[in-house]
């Protein structure tokens, strides 16, 4: 568990009648500071603040494995620092074999997906956010050097997708891609483009360029990274484009890969080992996780 509010009450009815009982949580997606929710406050989890029936008070793990700093810096306002770890993303843990096949992919998708020579644009939608990222392609037609691949969310509905793009932007030509997983895509792409995904982070991992395509009137549930342009207007998106190069940059590899190691610590498979051998070390005294 997290810290969502069903999660919370189970802690809560652990911690009353379950005396011996040892509660872990773990994270387990994306958690950008602007999902408010999820946003913890050290006066929330400080029961002196409120009232003997702690009615206000909020329950918590005793322990939380977190994927990364980012989000462990958070969990330390809730928990003591020694109860508090980091392990990295379990479903992550096939990435670094992806990574080192790259060449292989490309050529297996290249034939399935007949995408020629040409550069792939990758475009990976969340839940709520494909028509506005579809309405940033209305002068698509001029880049006759992309391919666009199309993976939506598993809670998405595709031809609900299709049928919006037939409406609204009948001329952009775009591959739907439904029985292939985007972790496969994602190595053998130019550039992949989202909007609240966190998919604009492990395009980073495998070396590629992501960006973020955002809605002005909405409210941004991800955070701000330098070295993921955010666009909120077709022009400057449009304007991007024709100026972008891939070409191979070494400073900026090696900011690539810290900011994935902020997000996700280690991406060497290990996580699920660091998991157990932190579970493992657990006593009932909570006297803190294995290092």
């Amino acid at each position: 568990g997290e810290f969502l509010s069903d999660e919370k009450a189970s802690y809560h009815l652990i911690e009353t009648k379950a005396k011996n009982v040892i509660t872990v949580g773990l994270q387990h997606g994306y958690n950008p500071e602007n999902k408010l929710f999820l946003n913890l406050h050290k006066s929330d989890f400080n029961k002196k603040n409120y009232l003997k029936d702690n009615i206000n008070y909020s329950p918590k793990p005793n322990y939380f494995l977190s994927q990364g700093e980012q989000y462990n810096s958070t969990v330390k306002n809730a928990l003591p620092k020694q109860n508090s770890k980091i392990i990295g993303s379990l479903k992550y843990d096939h990435f670094d074999k992806l990574r080192k096949n790259k060449v292989a992919l490309r050529k297996k998708y290249s034939k399935i997906l007949n995408l020629s020579n040409k550069k792939i644009l990758l475009i990976l939608t969340s839940i709520s956010d494909y028509t506005f990222i579809i309405d940033f392609f209305t002068e698509w037609e001029k880049f006759s050097n992309w391919k666009i691949l199309l993976c939506p969310h598993p809670a998405t509905d595709l031809i609900e997708i299709k049928d919006y793009i037939s409406k609204k932007h009948p001329k952009l030509e775009i591959k739907f891609i439904k029985n292939i997983s985007s972790y496969n895509l994602i190595p053998i792409s130019n550039l992949v483009v989202t909007g609240y995904s966190v998919t604009a982070i492990e395009a980073l991992y495998f070396n590629v360029q992501s960006i973020r395509l955002y809605d002005i009137g909405t409210f941004p549930i991800f955070d701000n990274e330098k070295l993921i342009p955010v666009f909120y207007r077709n022009s400057d998106f449009i304007k991007w484009i024709n100026n972008y190069d891939s070409s191979y940059n070494k400073d900026l590899r090696i900011e690539q890969l810290n900011l994935v190691k902020k997000y996700f610590y280690l991406l060497d498979g290990r996580a699920k080992d660091r998991l157990w051998n932190n579970i493992q070390s657990l006593d009932k005294n909570i006297s803190g996780l294995a290092n």
